[in-house]
């Protein structure tokens, strides 16, 4: 796969993501956090494993692999969506935005110990020209709230690590599985970890969604977690755990666009600047030799 099919698949991915924080907005004014993540996993598993079957495909037998489902259950689900939503109840969005662009800095820095993708000035270069395109987005003036709410703050950089501690996961145990079975063990995994945690927490039988909440949700599992996913372990696979994180950098982008185009919001002059150096990141991390994982 050619670093123009890569790029496309990154900017798609960073398309869909973006847009499903506009989905989330909508959902969670009527579902909890737990219980959303919850139905948002079972009904992307649910989808996944259907078209599994329809293509003739199989879910891996019960054994060790099941194991390593789970545990990207909880990196890359579980996790990070409870220390995400407890962080932003404390601190604002643009902050967090900020500190979950540090996850590309944890991918590079893991990826160089635990693959074979190398840490190198070119790449740590690109990474920090991404993470200025996302503040230069968001406003330096998020900036001045740093320190002020630490463990606030500490619990949205450490869902950036757990995202990033999942993308090397995904790498070291899922490379010899296809993409959509990876997607829809890591979601079974989810399932059965954010289960108890919506029914102690948020009593789903209590809820009475809005249709808007409910589309938002179906929106959710199918298109920002079925489908993003698979496109998510393709790219690990193909393109590595550096360039595949720079994915959290198109999301703050892509998310103002769609806000542009959905809700009739203004484009910031800063958000053309913040692109451009976000692209330039791009460029930087997916030199010669990168794209194919980071193999010499």
């Amino acid at each position: 796969m050619n670093s123009r099919w890569n790029l496309i698949t990154l900017l798609l991915l960073g398309t869909i993501w973006g847009a499903s924080f506009l989905f989330i907005k909508l959902a969670v004014a009527d579902i909890p956090p737990f219980t959303l993540a919850f139905v948002r996993v079972v009904l992307a598993a649910v989808a996944l494993i259907v078209v599994i079957r329809l293509r003739g495909m199989r879910m891996p037998a019960f054994g060790p692999i099941w194991a390593v489902y789970l545990l990207m259950g909880l990196l890359n689900g579980a996790v990070p969506y409870s220390l995400i939503s407890a962080g932003e109840t404390v601190i604002d969005s643009g902050l967090a935005a900020i500190l979950n662009a540090t996850m590309p800095i944890f991918a590079l820095i893991l990826a160089h110990f635990w693959t074979d993708e190398r840490l190198t000035w070119r790449r740590s270069l690109g990474i920090l020209s991404g993470l200025a395109g996302v503040v230069v987005l968001v406003g330096a003036d998020a900036l001045s709230g740093l320190g002020a709410h630490f463990w606030a703050q500490m619990a949205v950089v450490g869902a950036s690590f757990s995202y990033a501690l999942g993308a090397i996961a995904g790498r070291r145990f899922l490379k010899d599985y296809p993409p959509i079975v990876s997607s829809a063990g890591q979601f079974v995994g989810g399932a059965v970890i954010l289960a108890p945690l919506s029914l102690v927490f948020d009593r789903p039988w209590t809820l009475s969604p809005s249709a808007a909440a409910i589309g938002s949700l179906l929106t959710l599992a199918l298109l920002g977690t079925a489908v993003a996913y698979m496109l998510y372990y393709f790219l690990i696979r193909h393109a590595g755990v550096t360039y595949t994180s720079l994915v959290t950098f198109l999301l703050p982008v892509s998310g103002v666009l769609w806000g542009m185009f959905l809700l009739g919001e203004k484009l910031p002059w800063r958000a053309l600047l913040a692109l451009v150096l976000i692209l330039a990141g791009i460029w930087l991390t997916s030199g010669r030799r990168a794209i194919d994982g980071g193999r010499r």
